[in-house]
């Protein structure tokens, strides 16, 4: 289960996508019955950055469709609130 929770998310991130040979290193630690942490590189194997702008959102659905699908504790996700100085 959590292999497979882990591959979806580096591949919306684009961290890894499917099949690409020269993607970036990424690994996943479970240190806890309930949750995985995944450290990945982010300079792919050829060299280039990845592009990760936006992919919050897509790693954000793929996290709930697994909370879905494997009956786990629903998560919120982190404030978004206005950080820009006053």
């Amino acid at each position: 289960m959590w292999s497979g929770i882990a591959v979806d998310i580096v591949v919306v991130a684009e961290i890894a996508p499917s099949g690409d040979d020269h993607a970036c290193r990424w690994i996943t630690l479970r240190h806890a019955v309930d949750h995985i942490h995944i450290v990945a590189t982010l300079t792919r194997q050829d060299g280039r950055k990845p592009n990760l702008r936006g992919n919050w959102f897509a790693m954000r659905a793929a996290c709930c469709r697994a909370e879905t699908r494997y009956g786990l504790r629903r998560t919120t996700p982190p404030s978004t609130g206005d950080v820009r100085p006053h």
